[in-house]
Parts: C-alpha cells; structure tokens; sequence
C-alpha cells in the first residue's frame, strides 16, 4: 500500500495559518517559485517572472495576472478557488484590460499580479 502526497497546484498551494495564492515553476504544482498571501496588494515576479507553469489562487480574493511589470498591460482574473495544473493552454489568455500582451497566452507570460477582494467579470474559465 502507497500513502498518498499532496498532487496538484490547489493542494500544494497550502500554508498553515494563511490564505495564499501560488505559482509553480513546474506543472501539477511542483518546483513553487512563490507563494503570497494575498492582502499584499501588487507584487512583481521578479526571478519567477516569465516561469508560470502551473497556478492555484486560495486567496479567498481575485488575483489579477498582469502581462507587464507593475501591473500594466492586459490580464487575466483568477477568482478564489481557482487553479491550473498546467496553464499551457490556448483558452488561458491575459483577456482584459488593454495594452501589451492582450490575446495572449498567460502561460510563461505573467510579470506582475495585484490582489483584490470580489469577483472576476471576464474570469478564467475552469479548463480548456
């Protein structure tokens, strides 16, 4: 009999005591590169930026992905809840506001986040 690991963004995107939002070097949650648990407002990804493979958002707000540094450009909204094991995905696009980067796929693309209390409009769908 095996025992059984956390598998997934949403299950490895935990931290006792907090509420948090994570981004994952590597699909299906593995290799974190940041964890924030959300009520810092904006954060830009510095070494993480560009690395976005997989993403779970347990905030309990929306996160707004941002093609640009310091949140300029198009993005994407993430509601509470939300995750992707793999965010290679044509239907995973920064699909609101305007400028750079709008059309295009979040994957690898994401420079900056901002998180907010509330729902997405225009929000990620659940897969593609």
């Amino acid at each position: 009999m095996t025992s059984g690991s956390p598998d997934g963004a949403y299950d490895n995107c935990y931290h006792p005591g907090y509420t948090s939002y994570c981004d994952f070097n590597g699909t299906s949650g593995r290799n974190l590169c940041f964890w924030s648990p959300g009520l810092y407002g904006s954060i830009n990804w510095g070494n993480c930026r560009n690395h976005d493979e997989s993403f779970a958002n347990r905030s309990g707000g929306l996160v707004r992905l941002y093609y640009s540094p310091n949140d300029q450009g198009a993005y994407a909204c993430v509601n509470n809840g939300w995750y992707s094991n793999d965010l290679n995905k044509d239907v995973y696009t920064f699909n609101n506001g305007n400028g750079a980067g709008k059309g295009q796929e979040i994957w690898e693309n994401v420079a900056s986040d901002h998180w907010y209390t509330g729902g997405c409009v225009k929000p990620l769908p659940e897969d593609g």
